[in-house]
């Protein structure tokens, strides 16, 4: 089957399953996508648009329920909400005309009868991204060049993310979540190796997380107690995170991680300083390794039987292996091939090679470890069909490299917030 084929297809799909939504719920449906170039309409920033549109939709009206998939088409929402249609159409088209993402999202409005349109509220019809013409027109046309198009796509998205530090500790982690393939990790197409939580528990969680980012950035960083409030920062943001989850770990190693890395840049954003800065802000962990106190987690507990320091050690150490090797990677592989789902399973490969992951362990011991770490850096330069066969045979052995995600979403927030390293 041809890509265009299976696209045809799966938009068929897509109808056939509004209809039964519609069917079963009744009501309004709103259906979000991204309003994307090309057949490759996956991607980390319309992965991130999709959800940022679905989040907005959620804080400003009655959902009735609520679903995503992901497909050829990229991320699709469902939300079907208590409210006429009309008025509805009219408040989606506020919203696609008055939200910086507005031109980048299609919102759809649909009942059982009919499909509402742009015109039926004597609008005329959208806009292209680069000119003043109708972008039917464009795109019939093909006046412009589609690298043209994704840049403005793309541009667009950045200034958005890069305008608050909250957003783009958002877009790193839906970024590394939009990965794929993952090797036991969670995908928005497969649950890897884990049969109680999926994307949308990962997406819950990262939502409910987001607004503690600015009391971080509110915190003084010539304050005395400067950890001890980041440390409380954390407990709530992992109260919520088993809130949102209902009891599910997500993301536990990145709330500590991120806090830290935010809080350092703050202190001192030279990128020469910030190992040094890291180092100084985390002093007060050494006390978590002091051996007269009972180990309290998976990490510490391997590292007094077999001296793994875990994500505890990896701060300790300034993040180096973060500054020094996984960000470089990452950066050289954007600069080779502007692919960002590529350069992120690259990178993804490389961290597994070489960083001691505590929820490896956990899952497999030390064997387990050991097959994961060499599997994975045997991979870094293989295609995309050994990635899967490898992705596979992990979820079959139940393996699932947390730790390294969470170090992988680190990279990509430090792609955004350090300019030298270039630009995404």
């Amino acid at each position: 089957m041809t890509e265009s084929t299976n696209l045809l297809s799966e938009r068929e799909e897509r109808a056939s399953f509004q209809r039964r939504l519609l069917e079963r719920y009744g009501h309004s449906l709103v259906v979000v996508r991204a309003n994307y170039p090309g057949n490759q309409k996956h991607t980390p920033d319309t992965f991130y648009v999709v959800e940022t549109m679905k989040q907005i939709l959620r804080s400003s009206s009655n959902v009735l329920y609520e679903t995503s998939m992901t497909t050829s088409e990229g991320r699709v929402g469902y939300l079907i909400l208590d409210e006429n249609p009309m008025s509805l159409k009219q408040r989606m088209v506020d919203l696609e005309e008055s939200h910086p993402f507005g031109r980048l999202a299609d919102i759809d409005v649909l009942t059982l009868t009919k499909a509402y349109h742009r015109s039926d509220l004597g609008k005329g019809m959208r806009k292209c991204f680069l000119c003043e013409e109708i972008a039917q027109v464009c795109v019939r046309s093909q006046r412009h060049p589609l690298h043209e198009v994704i840049a403005f796509y793309h541009q667009s998205v950045l200034e958005y993310v890069k305008a608050s530090t909250s957003e783009m500790f958002r877009y790193a982690l839906l970024a590394e979540l939009s990965c794929s393939p993952k090797f036991g990790l969670v995908t928005p197409f497969t649950s890897g190796s884990h049969d109680d939580m999926d994307a949308q528990t990962f997406i819950a969680s990262i939502d409910a997380l987001s607004p503690f980012v600015e009391d971080a950035v509110r915190l003084g960083t010539d304050d005395p107690h400067l950890f001890t409030k980041l440390r409380t920062i954390g407990q709530s943001m992992e109260e919520a995170m088993f809130r949102a989850t209902h009891g599910k770990n997500t993301h536990k190693g990145a709330i500590f991680l991120f806090l830290i890395l935010i809080t350092a840049l703050r202190i001192n954003p030279d990128r020469n300083a910030l190992a040094q800065t890291i180092r100084t802000l985390v002093e007060p962990v050494k006390e978590d390794f002091n051996d007269e106190i009972q180990p309290t987690t998976v990490g510490l507990r391997w590292h007094r039987s077999h001296g793994i320091g875990g994500i505890r050690g990896l701060v300790m150490d300034g993040m180096n292996p973060v500054l020094d090797d996984y960000l470089p990677f990452f950066t050289d592989e954007m600069s080779r091939t502007n692919d960002m789902n590529h350069a992120m399973v690259k990178t993804l490969l490389h961290i597994m090679s070489t960083l001691q992951d505590t929820t490896v362990l956990k899952r497999g011991g030390l064997d387990g470890l050991n097959w994961y770490q060499k599997q994975a850096s045997k991979h870094i330069e293989k295609d995309e069909e050994a990635w899967q066969t490898f992705s596979e045979e992990c979820i079959s052995r139940k393996l699932s490299g947390g730790g390294s995600a969470d170090v992988l979403a680190i990279v990509i927030y430090l792609y955004l917030a350090l300019p030298k390293e270039g630009n995404l």
